[in-house]
């Protein structure tokens, strides 16, 4: 018989709580769910919701965090070496995987969430950023959120490639 470790358990509850609000958020308005609804889903105890989140919005921003962990992951390498167009190729193109997940969030009012994820997520890749270093990346993050913005609610009407190229000639101009 297998024993599973508690940082196991409290992974795969946190698993179950994210999925949960994934699903209801299909279902339901942002302001219609409820923290029984989520732990009723989830199949978890309100405790062990509890233990891991202190809010909705606190399982959002572990969704996100997810989520732009693993683009860091994908898109880090041409970061560094300034390979601009397949930099934002890579953005894009794992943003239109991840389409249906976005949109939800944007349904449920989190667009200024993301905004402000990403601002700091930017902000915090580069130690101890000057003035005008941050005034870069806030213009760098607001043209890529926008952009995203009416991208994915408009159903993606143009290419990754197409989008990418745009914004390389928006930042590079």
């Amino acid at each position: 018989m297998s024993l599973t470790s508690n940082s196991e358990i409290k992974k795969i509850t946190k698993e179950n709580i994210q999925t949960a609000l994934i699903l209801l958020l299909k279902e339901k308005n942002w302001e219609d769910i409820t923290i029984n609804s989520i732990v009723e889903k989830a199949g978890v105890s309100r405790m062990a919701y509890y233990r891991n989140y202190k809010s909705k919005e606190d399982i959002l921003f572990d969704i996100f965090g997810e989520f732009m962990a693993k683009l860091t992951e994908i898109s880090l390498p041409y970061l560094q070496t300034k390979q601009w167009y397949a930099y934002w190729k890579v953005l894009f193109e794992y943003f239109a995987q991840h389409a249906e997940s976005i949109k939800l969030l944007f349904d449920c009012n989190n667009k200024v969430f993301i905004l402000d994820y990403l601002n700091h997520f930017y902000i915090n890749s580069i130690k101890t950023p000057s003035i005008s270093e941050r005034y870069r990346i806030y213009g760098q993050v607001g043209l890529f959120f926008n952009i995203l913005v009416e991208w994915l609610e408009n159903n993606m009407p143009i290419s990754s490639e197409e989008l990418a190229q745009v914004c390389y000639e928006l930042i590079n101009a």
